[in-house]
């Protein structure tokens, strides 16, 4: 009776996922990614996807097994007999997203609370806020402490342009209108530090320069020098108008005292 009704529960949620089934070639990138909005459907096996559904009949599925690598073997059908001894596995592709229903339930849930267009929603809200936002544009010395950072996990670990941008920003950076702007700022902080021999250019990426590390010394020295100078200067302006205070004080003490004498 079980195997029945999960029989007809995977047969019901194939059945809805095939009206919009995803092409052979899924866009991943570029305009295309937001015109997106469709299923592919697979039976799973531990998590797995073993086999991806292209149709549906009356006797069962039509569709392609695949391996372990993911590499596909062969076009086959799979009977209704055996389509529950695997989990219907769906991801639903809608715009930018990818939304991946890992039991029949799961599926019909997400449909029924429109999750693909709430996730949607979030992150394009999201988004725009942050897009409202202005980028503070980081230093150069801020820039080689995020190297330097790189350098103490891993000595031979270099990072490209992107990757420097996304640890100082967020990842968020890449879909602001002036992206191209803000990439072309860290090239050219990134261009400077090289002249200077701050940084080298290893392949696609960055790595720091030992030298690097006197260039920070110096300027959390000046750093400190600036904090010292502007405590001192605070301690002098809070000093004169406590000096100021008590003069004002005494003055009015003697005009109080004068004020208080009768008239002779």
């Amino acid at each position: 009776m079980l195997q029945k009704l999960k029989l007809k529960l995977n047969r019901f949620v194939i059945s809805r996922a095939l009206r919009k089934r995803s092409p052979s070639r899924i866009p991943l990138s570029g305009a295309a990614v937001k015109n997106r909005n469709y299923y592919a459907t697979y039976l799973s096996e531990d998590g797995e996807h073993k086999f991806l559904i292209e149709s549906l009949n009356r006797n069962g599925v039509e569709g392609i097994w695949y391996d372990n690598d993911h590499e596909e073997i062969q076009h086959a059908s799979i009977p209704n007999s055996t389509i529950s001894h695997y989990d219907v596995d769906i991801t639903q592709y809608y715009n930018e997203l990818a939304l991946r229903y890992s039991s029949a339930s799961s599926f019909i849930l997400g449909h029924l609370l429109q999750a693909a267009r709430l996730s949607w929603f979030r992150q394009w809200a999201t988004q725009t806020v942050y897009n409202l936002r202005t980028i503070s544009r980081t230093d150069r010395v801020q820039v080689l402490k995020v190297l330097l950072d790189k350098k103490i996990e891993n000595p031979d670990q270099r990072i490209n342009l992107i990757d420097l941008i996304s640890m100082l920003h967020g990842e968020r950076w890449v879909l602001r209108p002036d992206c191209e702007q803000i990439q072309n700022y860290y090239e050219i902080i990134l261009s400077a530090l090289e002249a200077r021999e701050d940084v080298r250019r290893v392949d696609f990426g960055y790595q720091l320069n030992d030298c690097a590390f006197n260039t920070i010394a110096e300027y959390e020295a000046e750093e400190r020098k600036h904090r010292d100078t502007v405590t001192l200067q605070i301690a002098i302006v809070v000093l004169t108008l406590a000096l100021v205070l008590v003069g004002v004080t005494g003055i009015v003490v003697d005009l109080m005292q004068v004020m208080s004498r009768p008239m002779s």
